[in-house]
């Protein structure tokens, strides 16, 4: 809420912000309700009083809009899990602040074979809808364009998440234990 208060004004207007906000008369006292609006991620709200001699006086404040950033969160795995060949297992996840031109989402696996740096990065499935928040695995015994079996990757594996948008922009999670 924007409130102000003049004394001895006799009349007060308003400018900058965004729409709504802009009038040529305001009340000399009074409040408003800024809602944020995303398209701006600065504001500033100006409201201007004039007293009986026409001397106007000024006072004007910034309001700052962040936009918060996409997310993802893998909640399944999380961390202790055993899968094996030939078992079925939903990978999940949950989103924020997605934008309205994602193309897909990608679902990877990463093995680390015992170190911190990825031993190899494997596309589990890149045709995955925006809008769906789980997927359903069945481990197979081989993996990658080569054929590798799965248990070349090492016994420590990583899920990972990528949203891309139209643009080819990625973001994403992975889960946090291997």
């Amino acid at each position: 809420t924007l409130s102000w208060a003049s004394t001895g004004s006799v009349s007060c207007s308003s400018s900058g912000g965004y729409s709504g906000w802009a009038q040529s008369s305001r009340p000399i006292s009074g409040s408003a309700i800024i809602t944020s609006n995303p398209s701006y991620s600065t504001s500033q709200f100006i409201i201007t009083c004039t007293n009986s001699a026409g001397i106007s006086v000024s006072s004007s404040v910034n309001i700052y809009v962040s936009t918060p950033q996409p997310s993802a969160t893998i909640t399944s795995p999380n961390g202790g899990e055993s899968w094996k060949v030939g078992e079925s297992h939903n990978i999940t996840w949950i989103s924020a602040y997605l934008p309205s031109n994602l193309a897909s989402i990608t679902i990877g696996l990463q093995g680390f074979n015992g170190g911190s740096f990825p031993a190899s990065v494997n596309v589990i499935s890149s045709s995955i809808s925006p809008g769906q928040l789980s997927y359903s695995w069945t481990i197979p015994a081989t993996i990658g364009s080569s054929g590798n079996p799965i248990t070349s990757l090492g016994s420590n594996f990583k899920i990972f998440i990528y949203y891309v948008n139209s643009s080819g922009f990625q973001f994403g999670a992975d889960d946090e234990s291997n």
